[in-house]
């Protein structure tokens, strides 16, 4: 299981489906045959988020990922940060069956404060 969590500054303008259309992109360029499952609205902390379902090889491996993105906007509304989450796991290990499961009760309880 590989977990990687990122806040940088989110750029005035830019909103959540072009931030997730620029994590597409990234991820990409790291796996270049990444096939896209599933995109669904969901929130994160609160905050209105994309979710992204991907599979791609490492090798002759098959990998499963799960990426949810959000844009957070700071309480005093000066600040904008662009927010992702993401889980990578090999599918094929039955230990791993509930892991997605875990990973977005894990994000559903996070909070923005």
């Amino acid at each position: 299981v590989q977990f990687d969590a990122r806040r940088r500054r989110a750029p005035e303008g830019l909103e959540l489906n072009k931030a997730v259309e620029l994590f597409t992109n990234e991820l990409r360029k790291s796996h270049s045959e990444i096939d896209l499952v599933r995109q669904v609205s969901t929130a994160l902390a609160g905050h209105p988020a994309i979710s992204l379902d991907y599979q791609f090889n490492v090798g002759q491996e098959r990998r499963h990922g799960r990426s949810v993105c959000t844009i957070i906007v700071s309480a005093d509304g000066n600040g904008r940060e662009w927010f992702s989450a993401s889980t990578v796991i090999d599918p094929s290990k039955s230990q791993l069956a509930d892991w997605l499961i875990a990973f977005d009760a894990m994000l559903a309880g996070m909070t923005a404060e």
